[in-house]
């Protein structure tokens, strides 16, 4: 299993393009900026750029679940900013966000505004701002992405090719196993569990399915799990992945898996604890995937 989750599904043609190394990028004091969402409504993000950028790529960081706060976001974006991408950290929607209730699709509608915002910076080169996803925001950043043209690429990490439920449930029994729990008493505490909740209308999205989103993205993707995920089942959903791309005849993409990383890139000793940090390397692939991508990671259709 372990070579299945070490191999490098590379089908994108990487071209270097001038730029500074990512090692050796500086990056400025992070701006404050506010936006309107489709609803009318405004939100807050950072903007976190390379020193003296300009025309750089960008990328909006599409949040996990919960209330997407946490530092663990602005070191994702100041890894990027180091490759010399300016990222953007937007403040999630939390109003009508619950366990029972979240709607996956005005998710991908914020994450298009803050698409939109990142477009209008000067920092940036509009044909070349993308999406990154973690977790859940590996449902909703692919949806985001299938939608519009005006997204050039997409990342994610610790995505899911199944539904909400099943991921849960996957996750509740590594978990309970971890602990010593066998047999019978699996499926007592575990898969009761998430039929209960989800039979009394407990647990939105339950059912999504992420796989025609999959199938409809044109954009080049990167996707990464880390090998000791605990939450998303890192071969499945790499081979899921895989399978929805190549019924779609898709061929610009890249899989990879992380060596002795947890469910959102921090290192671990066995995917239950997170120490600090992001594990090494993975920041530098996703700033080489993106400067090296292809016509200026313009998507099919794109402007």
């Amino acid at each position: 299993m372990l070579s299945i989750f070490r191999r490098i599904i590379l089908l994108t043609i990487m071209i270097t393009v001038a730029g500074l190394p990512a090692a050796h990028a500086q990056y400025t004091t992070p701006v404050d900026i506010t936006f309107t969402r489709a609803d009318g409504t405004t939100t807050a993000g950072t903007v976190h750029a390379p020193a003296g950028a300009t025309g750089r790529p960008g990328v909006v960081l599409v949040h996990g679940s919960g209330d997407g706060s946490g530092e663990h976001y602005d070191r994702v974006a100041e890894a990027f900013a180091r490759a010399g991408i300016v990222a953007l950290r937007y403040d999630k929607r939390t109003e009508g966000y619950t366990p029972a209730h979240r709607d996956y699709s005005r998710l991908a509608d914020d994450a298009l505004a803050a698409v939109a915002a990142l477009r209008s910076r000067p920092e940036v080169d509009p044909a070349r701002v993308g999406l990154w996803g973690l977790s859940e925001g590996g449902w909703v950043a692919p949806l985001a992405a299938s939608r519009s043209t005006e997204v050039a690429f997409l990342i994610t990490i610790g995505a899911n090719s199944v539904a909400p439920a099943t991921q849960q449930n996957w996750a509740n029994e590594t978990r309970f196993r971890a602990a010593g729990v066998r047999g019978s008493m699996v499926d007592v505490l575990a898969r009761n569990g998430i039929r209960q909740l989800v039979t009394a209308g407990q647990f939105a999205q339950a059912g999504y399915d992420p796989i025609p989103v999959l199938e409809r993205i044109t954009q080049p993707v990167l996707a990464i799990w880390g090998d000791q995920d605990r939450l998303t089942p890192p071969g499945d959903s790499l081979r899921g992945f895989q399978l929805a791309f190549e019924h779609a005849g898709k061929t610009n993409y890249t899989l990879r898996t992380l060596v002795n990383a947890q469910h959102g890139g921090q290192p671990t000793t066995d995917g239950f604890d997170k120490l600090p940090g992001l594990v090494p390397g993975y920041g530098e692939l996703m700033g080489d995937w993106v400067n090296g991508l292809p016509g200026s990671a313009i998507p099919p259709g794109g402007g």
